[in-house]
Order: C-alpha cells, then structure tokens, then sequence
C-alpha cells in the first residue's frame, strides 16, 4: 500500500470506529406540553436504531424486562394516572421466554398527564429502567435519568 493510501486510510478507519461506537441504540427525548391552565403531558420518546425494540410496561410475567417509570417525589406535582403507551405495539409469543411479549420497534411515546398544584416553574425527574433487544440478542437492561422541566 503507498504511503498516500496508508496516510487516508487510518484516519477513515478511526472516523469510522467513532461513528460505530459513537451510536446509541436507544436515545430518549423528554418534553412537557401544557394542554390546559395547570395540566400538562410529559413526553418520553425512544429513538431506536432498526431493527431493535423496547418493550411495552404491560409485557408478561417471565418475559422480557418491561419498560418503568420511576418518578421522585415532587411536593407541587400530581401524577394523574398512569404512563399510557402511545404507538404501534406488536405482541408476538416468544419461545426464549415461553410466553407473549409487547414491544415497540418505531414511532411509541410514552405519556404521563401531572397537573401543577401551585402556579410555579419546576422539574419532574426520575428514572427511565428499560432493555433492548433485537431478533439476535439483548442488551442488558439500562436505567436512565430523567429530567423534565414545567414552566
């Protein structure tokens, strides 16, 4: 190899690592939207890279990790019912864990309503417990921090 071809090379090899290694196969976006005086939805949406899946928080007993919301306490906050799951799930049985997993492979948000009981700017934080998995492998499941502000 001449030495123009090997000076090229390296670097492409080293920007390519980086790019491989740099992504994440699930990133989250947390927001808020203020849909009356006090209420507000907070927004947890994956970004996934195909072909992986998260799963649903309603997966089977003996199946895969279902996805959890933890939410600290926040004395002005009130949690109105419970995350829904907005998106298209796909049930399939699984014989690895013999029984019907949910997950989302694309396009789900996560939704929870919390209503302000005081007039204030404030955070809502907590942890996100989620796994991912393709038709191959798992990844060990992960536990993220959240943080979402209500202005």
């Amino acid at each position: 190899m001449s030495n123009i071809k090997k000076v090229l090379f390296v670097p492409f090899v080293l920007m390519l690592t980086g790019i491989c290694l740099g992504q994440k196969i699930v990133s989250w976006k947390f927001s808020s939207n203020k849909i009356a005086e006090g209420l507000y939805e907070l927004h947890f949406t994956p970004r996934l890279l195909q072909p992986w899946h998260i799963y649903s928080q309603y997966s089977d007993e003996g199946g895969a990790l279902p996805t959890k919301f933890t939410f600290k306490a926040n004395s002005i906050i009130e949690l109105k019912g419970k995350v829904k799951e907005n998106g298209k799930m796909i049930s399939k049985y699984e014989e690895v864990f013999g029984v019907t997993v949910k997950y989302f492979n694309e396009g789900v948000s996560f939704v929870q309503l919390a209503r302000l009981k005081i007039k204030a700017k404030t955070v809502v934080s907590g942890t996100i417990e989620f796994m991912a998995c393709n038709d191959k492998q798992c990844l060990p499941p992960e536990t993220l921090p959240f943080s979402i502000k209500i202005e």
